[in-house]
């Protein structure tokens, strides 16, 4: 298995899912600027992506993130259904 930035895996899911499904990146380095965000995402083909910055790391603490590229998958109940370290797009 070859290793993929989670931003690519993110946006390729995104490409082949139905629209009724929203899907955000979130930058958990506080110092980073939105164009340094936006930068990164179109170096991994991710540009269509919504991005939120963490500043005060309410996202990661809420939601329990100890590792970089954890990917978290909330249904419309804001229940989490799955979660993983960088996953795969399947």
């Amino acid at each position: 298995m070859t290793f993929e930035p989670g931003a690519r895996v993110l946006a390729k899911v995104q490409r082949s899912s139905p629209a009724a499904v929203n899907y955000v990146a979130v930058d958990i380095a506080s110092y980073e600027t939105a164009d340094e965000i936006r930068e990164f995402l179109a170096g991994n083909g991710a540009s269509s992506l919504a991005f939120a910055s963490d500043t005060d790391t309410r996202l990661i603490t809420a939601y329990r993130i100890n590792q970089v590229s954890t990917a978290v998958i909330l249904d419309a109940a804001g229940t989490e259904v799955f979660r993983a370290v960088e996953p795969g797009a399947a």
